[in-house]
């Protein structure tokens, strides 16, 4: 993939993503094709199928950003990203799932999700939230969507507190 931006001199130059994303997914296939698109797209990937392996990369390597699968064997997405946000509080996380209720994805802003994608996963999608997500230190792309989810779950307890009182 080609990124173009532009020089001091007013002259487009190609530039390439760098990085280091973790990816953890417990489904092989996915995981595989998450780091190839990545590493064809300039950046590191470090593949792990669980949540212990993600913990033990995210301890010895120089993480840019994660991308966490909500399912995962031993832990949830959210747990994870409990866990990396305490102990790198300004990485991008995007959380990945196949079920984005708004239980899951408010719990997610909770956690600190920089943003989430839906499976099956958009390939250009990816590249666009990841690319976006890094440019933006991982905290801001999730912020309207955590405003809109607190809103909305502020109007779905009062109208079901208006329901019941009828």
């Amino acid at each position: 993939m080609m990124f173009i931006a532009w020089n001091g001199a007013g002259e487009a130059a190609d530039v390439r993503p760098s990085g280091t994303v973790l990816v953890v997914d417990d489904d092989r296939e996915t995981l595989d094709v998450l780091c190839q698109v990545l590493r064809r797209d300039g950046y590191r990937c470090i593949p792990a199928a669980d949540g212990a392996e993600a913990l033990r990369a995210f301890a010895a390597a120089e993480i840019a950003a994660a991308m966490i699968d909500f399912d995962l064997p031993d832990v949830t997405g959210v747990q994870l990203i409990h866990e990396f946000r305490r102990a790198r509080p300004n990485i991008p996380l995007l959380l990945m799932t196949g079920n984005p209720s708004q239980r899951v994805i408010f719990e997610a802003c909770e956690a600190g999700a920089s943003s989430y994608l839906r499976k099956p996963l958009d390939l250009q999608r990816v590249r666009q939230v990841l690319g976006r997500t890094l440019e933006g230190g991982g905290s801001t792309t999730m912020a309207v969507t955590n405003m809109e989810m607190k809103r909305t779950s502020v109007l779905v307890r009062w109208s079901r507190w208006i329901v019941r009182r009828k």
